[in-house]
């Protein structure tokens, strides 16, 4: 026979695990932060170098699924599987999310 309560008991009790061991990690790092700073911020130049390089990656991305979104908007309302006045929805926030692109440039530089 099985207990009613096992699922319930079991994922309370893996989240309370994953929230102590959260915050251990976060408390571990304050610590190291403070008394030992010269290793925290060699392992932010690490960080940051590897976060220009996510970020140089995403806005690849968005530029490229931006185009394909333009592309295969028009090609679709050539075809009549799309009207005209969507694909000029589809180009006004393709040319937003552009120029976010450019603001999170200029404001942050990377």
């Amino acid at each position: 026979m099985t207990n009613a309560y096992q699922g319930t008991v079991s994922s309370s009790y893996r989240d309370s695990n994953v929230r102590l061991a959260s915050i251990a990690l976060f408390v571990f790092f304050a610590l190291l932060a403070l008394f030992a700073p010269d290793t925290a911020h060699a392992a932010a130049g690490q960080l940051q170098a590897k976060g220009d390089e996510a970020i140089a990656w995403i806005r690849i991305a968005v530029g490229f699924v931006l185009v394909v979104a333009v592309m295969g908007s028009g090609v679709m309302a050539a075809f009549g599987q799309m009207s005209w006045k969507t694909v000029g929805q589809v180009l006004i926030g393709c040319v937003v999310a552009g120029l976010a692109t450019v603001v999170v440039t200029a404001l942050f530089g990377a």
